[in-house]
């Protein structure tokens, strides 16, 4: 597993509470049996700020087993706010932050909002 994405699946996997499964690794989902944080790295890049850094760019697939519309709108609300106040809380370093959360569907089957964010990871 590379740095920056076991940096942010420990960051998650203490802020987020149990209730909520974080996966790795971006797969296919055949059925979800909790609410569910996929993990996808999108890009990297030099920091401009410090020298050996490196800026990487999350999604963070935010989904709920629900699919009738209502239910899961709730059930997806809620889970966005929950990961963004985890991803604002105090178990989140300063070196993470998120930019934007956008509504979507995962494989074209479950509710989701696709969360970004940034990480610097410090190279040694």
């Amino acid at each position: 597993m590379n740095t920056g994405r076991a940096e942010v699946i420990g960051l998650l996997q203490v802020a987020l509470p149990n209730t909520i499964a974080v996966i790795q690794y971006q797969q296919g989902l055949d059925n979800l049996k909790k609410p569910t944080v996929m993990v996808v790295v999108n890009e990297v890049t030099p920091s401009a700020v410090r020298k050996a850094a490196w800026n990487y760019q999350f999604d963070l697939y935010a989904m709920v087993p629900q699919t009738a519309k209502g239910t899961s709108d709730d059930a997806l609300d809620d889970l966005m706010e929950v990961v963004l106040n985890a991803l604002e809380g105090s178990a989140i370093p300063n070196g993470v932050t998120w930019t934007k959360a956008t509504r979507a569907t995962f494989e074209e089957k479950f509710p989701a909002y696709n969360i970004s964010i940034n990480v610097l990871i410090t190279r040694d």
